[in-house]
C-alpha cells in the first residue's frame, strides 16, 4: 500500500472528527502535514472522495481569518489556493457548510480576496479561484472563443466597431496609395 493511500483514512478522520479551535495556535502541524495532503488531493482518482467528505469545510477551517482578523500561515493558505484551484469543485461542495462551521468555504475564500493584508500574489490567485468558481453560476465558459455573441449585444457591438475600423482603415491606405499613383 502506497503511502497516498495510507493518507486517505487519516484524511477522512480529520474530515469526520468534530475541529477544535484552530484559532490561535501555531500552523506548524497544518505545514508538516501540508505535503502529505498535497500528495493525496494531485490523485484526480480521490479528489470527487474527497469532495465528497468535505475536505473544503477543512481547507476553510484552515485558512479562514482569525477571530483577532490576523491571517493564517502565509505556506498554508498558498498551499491551499493551489489545492483549490486544481479540485474539481461543483456548486453543491461549494455550499456545504458543516456543523460548527460559521462559513462555507465561498465565504473564506472572499473575506481572504477583500482582506488589507493578503498578499497581491494570492489576492491575484484567489481572482482565478473566484473566477473559477462563479462561471457555472452565471452559465459563462472559460473559452473566449466559444463565447456566444447571440446573446451579448456589447460584444457583438464591439465585433462590428472594430470590423467597421479595420475597414475604414483600409479604404484609407486604399486611397493613399492611389492618390501617390496619380
Amino acid at each position: 500500500m502506497n503511502d497516498k493511500m495510507r493518507l486517505k483514512p487519516h484524511i477522512i478522520t480529520t474530515l469526520t472528527h468534530p475541529r477544535p479551535s484552530y484559532y490561535l495556535q501555531p500552523a506548524v502541524n497544518k505545514i508538516n502535514l501540508l505535503p502529505r495532503v498535497e500528495a493525496v488531493v494531485a490523485v484526480k482518482a480521490l479528489q470527487g472522495t474527497l469532495l465528497d467528505f468535505d475536505i473544503l469545510g477543512v481547507f476553510a477551517d484552515w485558512i479562514c481569518v482569525k477571530k483577532d482578523k490576523s491571517l493564517p500561515s502565509h505556506t498554508v493558505r498558498t498551499s491551499v489556493y493551489k489545492m483549490l484551484n486544481d479540485l474539481p469543485c461543483q456548486s453543491d461542495h461549494l455550499k456545504r457548510r458543516n456543523e460548527g462551521a460559521a462559513h462555507t468555504i465561498g465565504m473564506v475564500i472572499m473575506s481572504l480576496y477583500k482582506h488589507k493584508e493578503e498578499t497581491k500574489e494570492n489576492k491575484r490567485f484567489l481572482k482565478t479561484i473566484i473566477e473559477k468558481w462563479s462561471r457555472p453560476i452565471y452559465n459563462k465558459t472559460s473559452d473566449v472563443r466559444s463565447a456566444n455573441l447571440v446573446g451579448n449585444v456589447e460584444l457583438q457591438q464591439a465585433q462590428y466597431l472594430h470590423i467597421d475600423q479595420h475597414v475604414r482603415e483600409r479604404e484609407l491606405a486604399d486611397a493613399a496609395s492611389q492618390v501617390h499613383v496619380k
